[in-house]
C-alpha cells in the first residue's frame, strides 16, 4: 500500500477519534491532504469532458426532471446566494456545491439521483467570507472565495474529492468563477475586481492562470495573474467594447471578467467581460491575454438576421399588440399581455455563461446572452433617509422626455414627436417601449431626425448564440426562448419521421417572470428571460447545448451539430406557483389549468411571522422549484451514476441542484 494511502488511514481514523472532522480542518489535515498531492494532482495530458467510445445516433432529446437536491435555504441578499455554483466528481459520485449564504462547501453524494445524500460540509471561513464558484476534475475540487471587503485579493482553496484541503492560495480581487482546463493541467479563475458600494475603491479586474503539470506542490510559484494594463481605451472601443464605467476608470478597473470556458484542447481560454459586452481570449500556453473583442449588437428591427419575431419590451402590454402571442393576465401593474414584436432598437448580447466545443476539427463557442447592467446598490442615508444609489446606468427611454431624469441632459420639449403624449410613439408609449431600460450613457438624440434616438441599447440579447474561436456570430437563436415560453414556438408534434413532439411544460405563468415573484413579463423592461447558464455535451455522433433561465425559471436543449442551423429540443421548469417573497411573505398562486390557461391572483399572500420563517422557508423551499438558475454541469452516460447522460443545475435563489436526465431518442 502507498504511504500516502497508510498516512490517509490514520487521518480517517484520527477524524472518527479526535478530531470531528465534519465542522474543523486544522493543520494536520493540510499534512496529510499535502501528502495526496504528491503525484500530478488532476494534470492528465491530452485527455477531455466527453463521451469515449459513444457509437449512438440521437435523433433527439428529451429533459427528464428526476427531483432536487436542496439545502432548506433561501438566498437572502445580505448573505449571498444560497446555491452559487455546482460541480460533480464521477469517482465517488458526488457534486460540490457553493453556499455563499453560509460560507461553505457543501459534499453531497448523488449515486442515487433521485435521493441526494449529504456527506460532508467544509466550512470556508479559513478562506474568506464567501465562496463564488467551485469546479471538479479528476478528483480534486477548487473553490473560489471573496474576502469580508471583496475589493481585497480572493483565494482559490483545493481540496480532494472527500474533502481533505491540500492548498490555497491567493488570486484577484473579487474572483467569481474558477475552471479546469479539459485535461486538468491549467486552472483558470475570472476576477471580477468590481468597485465597491460608493466607488472609492474600484480594483482592477484580471484572469489567473495556474499551472498544475506538476501538481500542487510549490503552488505558489505557479500561480500568474493577468492584467488588462496593455490595452489602450481607444483601441477598445474601437473594437466595440463598451467602456463607460463612472469617475473615468483605466480599462483594466472597467473591465469585468465574469466567466470561464476552455476549449477542448486546452490551450484557450474564452473569459466573458459581460459587463462590457465583450470577451477576452487567453492563450494558456503563454500566459497571455491575446485579445479583447466587442461582441457587437443584435438589431431587434423586423427582417434583420437573428431578430425573428422580435422580442417583448414592457411588462404593460395590450391586447391590441397581443395577436402573434394572445396570453394576458394579472401582475401587480393590472391586465398585461406578452406582446412579442419587432422594433427599430437594438441589445447588446453581454454574455455570462460560456461553453466551447469541437465539431469536425474546428472550435466553437456558445454564449448564454443574459445581459447586465452596473447598478451599485442604494443605502439609507443616516441623516435624510432618503435613498442613495451610487450608480446606475440603465434608463427608462421616456426617461428622456420631460418628467424624465434624463430630461435635463437632453432637453427635448414635450412639442417634440419623440415625447408627444398624443401620438402613438413606440419610444414613448409604455405599451410598448417607454419603459424599457436602456444604457444611459450612450443614447443621443440623432442630429438627423430630432424624433428618433440613436444608439438606444437595452441589456441583454435574450438569445443563444454560436460563435468562432475569434468571436465572429455564426448563429444566433433569435426570438426563440420568448417565443416558446409564450407558447407560440415549439409546442406541438417535432417536424420529422418518428421523432417524438416537443416537450415543454407549460411555461407561460412564468413569461419573463422574475424568480422570485410570480408576475408575467416583470422581466420584460430589463433583459427578458436572462439566458444564463450553459454547457454542451457529445452523445453520440451529435452535439448538444444546455441552457437556464435566471428569471423565467428552466433549462432548454438545443441540437447544435449543424452550427449554423441548430434544432430546439426540449424545455423543462420545475418551479412552481409557491415562493417567498422578498419581503417575508408567502406568495401561494394557482396552479396552471389542464387546458394551458392560467391566473393570477394579487391578493394571494400569506404573512409570516419572525418566529414562523424558518419553518415557512424549509416549507417553500420545498415546494418552491429551482429558482434563480445558474451553472450547468454536463454528465456523460459513461461517469454517471445511472448510466444515461445527465445535467445538474444550481438553483441560487432556492438553494437547490436540479437533476435531470436526458432521454436520448435513437
Amino acid at each position: 500500500m502507498p504511504v500516502s494511502k497508510i498516512i490517509y488511514f490514520f487521518y480517517i481514523l484520527s477524524c472518527i477519534l479526535f478530531l470531528n472532522c465534519s465542522h474543523k480542518e486544522d493543520d494536520l489535515g493540510l499534512l496529510f491532504g499535502l501528502a495526496l498531492a504528491t503525484n500530478n494532482g488532476p494534470c492528465s495530458p491530452g485527455s477531455g469532458n466527453y463521451n469515449l467510445g459513444d457509437d449512438r445516433e440521437p435523433l433527439s432529446i428529451e429533459l427528464k426532471y428526476l427531483g432536487s437536491y436542496r439545502n432548506n435555504h433561501f438566498q437572502r441578499s445580505s448573505l449571498g446566494s444560497a446555491a452559487t455554483k455546482t460541480a460533480y466528481s464521477p469517482g465517488r459520485k458526488r457534486m460540490f456545491v457553493a453556499d455563499a449564504n453560509r460560507n461553505r462547501l457543501q459534499i453531497i453524494s448523488i449515486a442515487d439521483p433521485k435521493n441526494p445524500l449529504d456527506i460532508e460540509t467544509r466550512g470556508l471561513g479559513r478562506y474568506g467570507d464567501s465562496p463564488t464558484s467551485v469546479d471538479a476534475k479528476n478528483g480534486f475540487v477548487a473553490v473560489s472565495v471573496v474576502q469580508e471587503v471583496p475589493q481585497r485579493s480572493g483565494r482559490v482553496a483545493i481540496f480532494d474529492e472527500l474533502g481533505v484541503r491540500i492548498t490555497d492560495f491567493a488570486v484577484g480581487s473579487f474572483p467569481v468563477d474558477v475552471k479546469f482546463s479539459p485535461d486538468g493541467c491549467k486552472l483558470v479563475i475570472a476576477n471580477k475586481g468590481e468597485a465597491n458600494n460608493n466607488y472609492t475603491w474600484d480594483p482592477e479586474g484580471s484572469i489567473t492562470v495556474v499551472d498544475l503539470s506538476q501538481g500542487f506542490r510549490v503552488i505558489e510559484s505557479k500561480v500568474q495573474t493577468l492584467n488588462f494594463r496593455g490595452f489602450s481605451k481607444q483601441t477598445l472601443i474601437d473594437k466595440g467594447v463598451k467602456l463607460n464605467g463612472p469617475f473615468n476608470p483605466s480599462p483594466a478597473q472597467d473591465l469585468s471578467p465574469q466567466t470561464v470556458a476552455i476549449s477542448e484542447d486546452s490551450r484557450i481560454a474564452w473569459v466573458s467581460l459581460q459587463e462590457n459586452n465583450a470577451i477576452a481570449i487567453v492563450d494558456l500556453v503563454n500566459g497571455q491575454i491575446f485579445d479583447v473583442q466587442g461582441l457587437g449588437y443584435k438589431s431587434w428591427a423586423s427582417g434583420e438576421a437573428f431578430a425573428g419575431a422580435g422580442f417583448d419590451p414592457t411588462d404593460r402590454g395590450n391586447a391590441t399588440d397581443a395577436s402573434a402571442s394572445p396570453r394576458c393576465a394579472e401582475n401587480e401593474a393590472g391586465i398585461n399581455c406578452i406582446t412579442i414584436g419587432n422594433y427599430n432598437i437594438k441589445s447588446m448580447y453581454q454574455p455570462f455563461g460560456l461553453a466551447s466545443f469541437t465539431r469536425e476539427g474546428r472550435t466553437f463557442l456558445l454564449t448564454a446572452n443574459q445581459g447586465a447592467n452596473r447598478r451599485f446598490r442604494t443605502e439609507l442615508d443616516g441623516f435624510t433617509s432618503n435613498r442613495i444609489t451610487y450608480y446606475d446606468e440603465n434608463v427608462r427611454i421616456r426617461d428622456y422626455c420631460p418628467g424624465g431624469e434624463l430630461h435635463s441632459q437632453f432637453p427635448i420639449p414635450a412639442s417634440n414627436p419623440l415625447c408627444d403624449t398624443g401620438a402613438v410613439n413606440p419610444l414613448l408609449d409604455n405599451q410598448r417601449l417607454g419603459r424599457l431600460r436602456v444604457v444611459k450613457d450612450f443614447a443621443e438624440p440623432n442630429p438627423n431626425n430630432s424624433s428618433e434616438f440613436q444608439n438606444l441599447y437595452a441589456f441583454g440579447a435574450r438569445s443563444i448564440s454560436i460563435r468562432n474561436p475569434d468571436l465572429g456570430l455564426i448563429w444566433d437563436s433569435g426570438s426563440d426562448i420568448e417565443q416558446m415560453l409564450a407558447g407560440s414556438k415549439f409546442s406541438g408534434d417535432r417536424p420529422g419521421v418518428g421523432i417524438t413532439p416537443f416537450r415543454t411544460t407549460s411555461p407561460s405563468p412564468f413569461f419573463n417572470s422574475g424568480n422570485e415573484f410570480m408576475s408575467i413579463d416583470s422581466e420584460s423592461v430589463t433583459s427578458g428571460p436572462e439566458p444564463r447558464g450553459i454547457a454542451v455535451g457529445k452523445i453520440g455522433n451529435k452535439v448538444f447545448s444546455f441552457t437556464s433561465l435566471h428569471t423565467t425559471g428552466g433549462v432548454l436543449g438545443y441540437d447544435v451539430t449543424n452550427v449554423t442551423n441548430p434544432i430546439f429540443q426540449s424545455y423543462h421548469n420545475s418551479r412552481n406557483g409557491l415562493i417567498r417573497a422578498a419581503n417575508g411573505r408567502l406568495r401561494d398562486c394557482p396552479e396552471i389549468d389542464s387546458d394551458g390557461s392560467y391566473s393570477f391572483n394579487g391578493a394571494c399572500y400569506t404573512t409570516i411571522t419572525t418566529l414562523e420563517d424558518t419553518i415557512a422557508e424549509v416549507e417553500v423551499n420545498r415546494r418552491a422549484g429551482d429558482l434563480g438558475l445558474d451553472n450547468i454541469v454536463f454528465i456523460p452516460r459513461n461517469q454517471s451514476p445511472i448510466n444515461k447522460d445527465m445535467i445538474l443545475v444550481t438553483g441560487q435563489k432556492s438553494g437547490s441542484v436540479g437533476i435531470y436526465e436526458i432521454e436520448v431518442n435513437q
